[in-house]
């Protein structure tokens, strides 16, 4: 699980800090719910831009759950836990900022709105990138349809449908590097490997797979052997796999 967070948020960090700053910007500066009145221009900075960060934080955890990958219907239904904790903390917050007393009425208003804006949210991306199991989603990504690798690809998102580069082993998850991104998918890295066809790459080490023509250079230092892949990661050569890289011309 913390993998699969750390990776959430390292590879598209700069637009989750963008989203949260257009957030807290726009909110801080309208004040909706009363809090133009009730609150100055710092505290209502603060005060939005920490319920973004809590928005945010919860959307992470449902992606790294696996939201993103689910069917359309379990996607969606995602959403109303997602809403229920929000709400539920966005309470206890105006309870200490405020003073307001919790009540069943605000927690379900709290919660229609939260619901509302994720599946709005979620509509949108829908519309603008089409999730993986959409009809037609091979053909929309020049590459995918025919790829040795199809079978594995299309458990990533729309954006990363892309030639692979490499796979990494990370305890139950794989993290799959395309010349678009990465992205970890939860399956085990020898059933990944086994989707990638047998000509496409070679295993180097227990937790790594290269692809082929995505090798950019080998080095080899104290007596152990490298491979600079084309996304700039340097990939260690086991000795148990030496002669299988060597026969695959990876190394001399």
């Amino acid at each position: 699980m913390s993998l699969a967070l750390r990776e959430i948020w390292k590879g598209p960090a700069s637009r989750w800090g963008l989203a949260w700053l257009l957030f807290t910007l726009l909110a801080g500066t309208l004040g909706p719910f009363g809090t133009f009145d009730i609150l100055g221009p710092a505290e209502r900075y603060g005060y939005w831009g920490l319920l973004a960060a809590l928005g945010l934080g919860l959307e992470a955890l449902r992606r790294a759950l696996g939201g993103w990958q689910w069917r359309a219907k379990f996607r969606l239904a995602s959403h109303l836990p997602y809403a229920l904790v929000l709400a539920s903390l966005i309470l206890m917050i105006n309870a200490a900022l405020f003073g307001a007393a919790p009540s069943l009425r605000a927690f379900l208003f709290l919660c229609s709105v939260v619901l509302v804006v994720a599946l709005c949210v979620e509509g949108v991306l829908y519309l603008t990138g089409r999730p993986p199991d959409a009809p037609g989603a091979a053909a929309a990504r020049p590459g995918l349809s025919g790829d040795p690798a199809e079978q594995l690809l299309r458990k990533l998102p729309h954006s990363l449908r892309a030639p692979l580069i490499r796979l990494e082993a990370q305890d139950h998850y794989t993290l799959v590097v395309t010349e678009t991104g990465q992205a970890l998918v939860l399956i085990r890295f020898s059933d990944a490997m086994e989707m990638t066809g047998p000509d496409m790459g070679q295993r180097v080490h227990r937790s790594h797979w290269v692809a082929g023509g995505q090798v950019a250079a080998h080095r080899r230092r104290s007596g152990r052997d490298f491979l600079q892949m084309a996304d700039g990661v340097e990939i260690p050569v086991s000795r148990s796999f030496r002669g299988a890289a060597r026969d695959a011309g990876l190394i001399l």
